[in-house]
């Protein structure tokens, strides 16, 4: 990985969109209009199939068309940055590794190399490390979905929120945290650290989630438009390692933009 990244734009707003996106976009609004209205007539319809042999769901007419743009978009976005959160809670120590050596893939050897990371600062000991480890996702059954990915939020969400609670709340993120049922080890994690909400810069290269991200740009286009969006958010994962220079800001419990985050929107975003 590069030592510096590209700058990021936030996919749902459509102020931040470089030039050449928003003319891609521009020179197909007839397109993205037609398909969105149309879309729309076809969900008020609400199941109720006026001809038993007609199509159902009728197809959308601009559907080849409109899944050409798709992948003109994915392909776009495989060009560029966007600019993502993740939440989680974190030691001092941690923040200040994270700060100089960039953000690490989660692995059963970094979760290994975390736990002992607290043994020897007495934050719990070696017995309640293994039981810990034992217990993650990572070793039950959901290492293929969990392991070499670190998962960001393209949406910023409210700090009080159901799912960005529990990472505050946690230390160590949910492959420590998904899996305990026992009350002293879940308060264990919950004394260790502080709540911190990490701003990305995201190399779209760096992730599986392009296609997804056009569309959520297209959503966003469309619902400038005042029309309805197919989709408007994502979350998306990297699958590489990235450098300290890929780390925007980190908002900490305390602070007033921690307290603000996802509770207002600029005038592009309509909800």
């Amino acid at each position: 990985m590069e030592d510096e990244v590209a700058s990021p734009i936030d996919i749902w707003d459509l102020n931040t969109f470089d030039p050449e996106l928003i003319a891609l976009l521009k020179a197909n609004e007839a397109l993205i209009r037609d398909y969105a209205e149309e879309e729309t007539r076809i969900l008020a319809l609400d199941g109720q199939r006026p001809d038993p042999s007609m199509e159902w769901p009728p197809s959308n007419p601009h559907e080849g068309d409109y899944q050409r743009l798709e992948k003109l978009l994915a392909d776009a976005m495989a060009q560029r940055s966007i600019r993502a959160f993740h939440y989680t809670r974190l030691t001092e120590a941690e923040i200040e590794k994270l700060r100089n050596e960039g953000i690490r893939l989660s692995t059963p050897e970094f979760l290994k190399e975390r736990l002992a990371g607290q043994v020897a600062v007495d934050a719990f000991s070696d017995e309640i490390a293994s039981r810990l480890y034992d217990l993650s996702p990572l070793q039950n059954g959901q290492l293929d979905c969990r392991s070499n990915r670190f998962w960001l939020s393209t949406l910023p969400m409210p700090v009080d929120d159901c799912g960005a609670r529990k990472l505050l709340s946690h230390w160590g993120g949910e492959v420590v945290y998904m899996r305990l049922k026992d009350h002293d080890l879940v308060k264990q994690v919950q004394s260790i650290g502080e709540s911190y909400v990490i701003e990305v810069c995201v190399p779209m290269s760096s992730t599986t989630r392009t296609y997804i991200a056009g569309l959520v740009v297209i959503g966003t286009f469309v619902r400038s438009l005042g029309l309805r969006p197919e989709h408007k958010s994502l979350e998306v994962y990297i699958t590489s390692n990235l450098p300290p220079s890929a780390i925007l800001k980190i908002h900490t419990e305390g602070d007033v933009l921690f307290r603000s985050l996802g509770r207002s929107y600029p005038a592009s975003y309509r909800k």
